[in-house]
């Protein structure tokens, strides 16, 4: 998106048929509805006495954050601060401030001082969000003289500013502020929040939410447990790994957390004092455990929330399709959470194009995709010592039982930046990515399922395949 001027849009709307002015701000890629345009003329009348005309220029009008949806109605940034204009018909009262705090919060990323305001045109005011958090009437003058202010003020493609993965916080590796509340839920998954806690609350006894990796699912389940705590419901969480990092610091915080094999060895109070409990990452967790806690449910009569991804499973023992078939009698409403928003929509992209060459990827360049290629792997050893200890490491050409091993471990992760070994066992079979590998199902379900959880960098590591290294280079040169 590129910004615009407000001037434009005045008076396109004061003389253009609707229809064609809908057609002229689509081609404008100006996401504002038609109703709110006479709101934005209305702000341009009251502001037009206390400024020049070229304070209205280079506004970004209705942008919304790629992934996450969060939308803006005004947008004007230099390099010195930046401006935000949220447009009203009618006075909202206290949902105004609210907005402008979520804006605060996603805005903040950008690293400049930030100065928020709301015009209502029912009432012909303008309100300012304080640096104390309260909302404030201002004179236009205010706004003006701020406008007036800034130096250098951004030209280019705004997508680009937004890193959508400085948003995403885990509970379990960011736990801190997933605490104070520093973070949003996206549409979806407010809308299926709205709906746990009411099923919760209510006689809704076992509701199943799946979804792939990357849509949210964690932060959701424990938004729910916190909102359930707040209202004095007592929740159990059960993990399918050990409890770690961020699950201590919250079981200091009063939070009852087990890991699936602890759940066995419960005493009976437990289950007594419970009202609800949330099974996390159900798919990775053994069948019998499984089957203890629908006995549990059952037996001590509590509500339950299984999430799970139906397409993952980590090891042989496992498989995500038998569990949802045995939680499938006991399911009284589904969940399944669609927007992939955890990773990078240029990581994405490249992900669905390296699986299948038939989903080309229309991006500009993969920047976050790196490639090297060794024909020894005495140098790949070599190489191996100069790659950062931040960065994670899959190895496929390491024995199962390893590559196993390390994949359990790294489930449990947040990862930003992996690098990844693929030997000559990968190839292509009309156009899809293929392995040799006896346990080739699991094997390329291990390799989805890490990709797709990286949030910020993939690196591919080929070695003695130069089919594979040709195909690869036809993908990332198409994004160049």
């Amino acid at each position: 998106m590129k910004p615009m001027n407000l001037l434009t849009i005045s008076d396109t709307y004061t003389n253009l048929p609707q229809h064609i002015l809908k057609t002229y701000l689509d081609y404008k890629r100006v996401l504002i509805r038609i109703s709110e345009v006479g709101d934005l003329q209305a702000l341009i009348r009251y502001l037009q006495p206390y400024g020049p005309a070229y304070c209205f220029d280079h506004f970004y009008v209705g942008f919304q954050i790629e992934q996450i949806g969060k939308e803006f109605d005004l947008l004007r940034i230099a390099e010195n601060f930046i401006v935000n204009i949220e447009l009203k018909s009618i006075h909202t009262g206290d949902k105004m401030r609210k907005q402008l705090l979520r804006n605060k919060y996603y805005l903040t990323f950008l690293k400049r001082p930030v100065y928020y305001f709301t015009y209502v045109h029912e009432n012909n005011e303008l309100y300012e969000l304080t640096p104390t958090n309260e909302l404030r009437r201002v004179s236009p003058k205010r706004l003006m003289k701020l406008l007036q202010e800034q130096q250098h003020i951004y030209k280019d493609n705004v997508q680009v500013l937004f890193d959508v993965t400085e948003y995403l916080i885990s509970p379990l590796h960011h736990t801190q502020a997933f605490l104070a509340g520093q973070y949003f839920l996206n549409s979806q998954q407010s809308q299926f929040k709205t709906t746990l806690v009411e099923g919760m609350l209510g006689n809704e006894q076992c509701i199943a939410l799946t979804g792939d990796s990357g849509t949210g699912k964690t932060l959701l389940l424990y938004d729910v447990a916190k909102t359930l705590q707040a209202n004095d419901v007592d929740v159990l969480i059960v993990q399918s790994g050990i409890v770690q990092g961020g699950q201590h610091l919250l079981k200091k915080e009063g939070w009852r957390i087990v890991d699936a094999q602890s759940f066995l060895q419960l005493p009976k109070h437990w289950y007594e004092q419970v009202d609800v409990l949330i099974i996390d990452e159900t798919q990775k967790i053994d069948e019998p455990i499984v089957e203890r806690i629908v006995e549990c449910m059952q037996q001590y009569e509590l509500n339950a929330i299984f999430a799970y991804d139906p397409e993952h499973f980590l090891h042989v023992l496992t498989d995500a399709k038998h569990i949802e078939a045995m939680l499938a009698p006991h399911i009284t409403r589904s969940l399944n959470l669609t927007a992939k928003f955890r990773m990078h929509k240029e990581l994405l992209a490249f992900i669905q194009h390296f699986f299948d060459m038939s989903k080309r990827a229309y991006v500009h360049q993969f920047s976050r995709v790196t490639m090297e290629y060794f024909d020894s792997f005495e140098g790949l050893s070599l190489y191996m010592q100069t790659l950062p200890n931040n960065w994670h490491l899959l190895n496929f050409h390491a024995p199962f039982d390893e590559l196993q091993h390390h994949v359990e471990q790294l489930s449990n992760k947040e990862i930003d930046d992996i690098a990844v070994i693929l030997d000559g066992q990968f190839f292509y079979d009309e156009g899809r990515l293929s392995t040799t590998h006896e346990q080739a199902e699991i094997v390329l379900k291990m390799l989805y399922y890490h990709l797709t959880r990286t949030r910020k960098n993939i690196k591919l590591i080929i070695v003695q395949n130069e089919p594979l290294l040709q195909t690869v280079l036809q993908i990332v040169m198409r994004g160049m």
